[in-house]
């Protein structure tokens, strides 16, 4: 990448100017190709999720068990079956309290609605426009959604006991035309559900990614496996169908502290009188 354009993307990235400013260096930037001759696979986008609000897509044929679903016969109304196999009990009992609380009309506790980043695999679910900006050492993966930015590290191990993180730490690598990325060391707190049904993890979940693109460059499939002997009783499967994205980059910014008044915990200002 040419000098320029990393210290534009650092500039960005300290500035906070969002995925406007990073999508310039996709733009002057060429793809080079790997160290040792090997052609890159060309992930960049922009792509944009399909499929249902709160599901992930369904692994390939043969390939289980899947992550939750929703079962409420509502796709905006999130509650998951908390009699999947892969729940330990203690996690089921989270996912049920999630459900009651929607159930009861309630804004339950939820990293996007609360502005709050995403984390992985939960991240995977955003509905606008996803940029792949790859590197020779690095690939940045951008959501425009709230400007939430990955990075995975290419060719490296995992470092030594990783702080924990929100998007915790992703090495990556190329097997022919896919690009796997292994995350680990993601935080847990009171906003690390992985998806809108409140699932929980533990800090010794492990999330293995693989985006490939289509023959037809149509799509971008991203199939992707959940280890977490802690909260699972299982390692289980999903997948996110990505199609082509708008062609100009867009800003979505969440508005702060938008809990307190959809949650009835401040009331909603009303003028007595008309203004005119």
């Amino acid at each position: 990448m040419p000098g320029r354009c990393r210290a534009s993307l650092r500039d960005a990235t300290v500035r906070g100017l969002g995925t406007s400013a990073v999508l310039l260096c996709v733009l002057v930037w060429t793809q080079p190709g790997r160290a040792e001759g090997a052609a890159i696979p060309d992930l960049a986008g922009p792509w944009m999720r399909t499929g249902y609000a709160f599901d992930f897509a369904a692994p390939p044929p043969g390939v289980g068990p899947r992550a939750l679903v929703n079962v409420s016969g509502n796709d905006l109304l999130p509650v998951g079956n908390i009699d999947s196999p892969i729940l330990k009990p203690w996690a089921a009992a989270e996912v049920k309290k999630h459900n009651d609380e929607v159930r009861a009309g309630k804004l339950a506790l939820d990293a996007p609605a609360s502005c709050m980043p995403m984390g992985v695999p939960y991240v995977l679910q955003v509905r606008e426009n996803v940029w792949l900006l790859q590197q020779p050492d690095t690939v940045n993966i951008i959501y425009q959604n709230d400007d939430q930015r990955r990075e995975v590290h290419l060719d490296v191990p995992h470092s030594y006991q990783p702080p924990p993180s929100w998007f915790g730490e992703s090495v990556g690598h190329y097997e022919g035309d896919t690009l796997v990325v292994d995350t680990n060391a993601i935080a847990v707190h009171e906003f690390s559900a992985i998806d809108r049904f409140g699932t929980p993890h533990t800090a010794a979940m492990r999330v293995i990614e693989r985006y490939r693109v289509a023959d037809d460059r149509k799509s971008l499939r991203v199939d992707f496996t959940v280890t977490d002997p802690g909260a699972f009783n299982m390692p289980w499967h999903a997948a996110v169908v990505y199609t082509r994205g708008t062609p100009y980059p867009g800003e979505r910014p969440c508005a702060e502290n938008n809990r307190e008044g959809e949650a009835g915990l401040v009331p909603m200002p009303m003028a007595n009188k008309p203004d005119f």
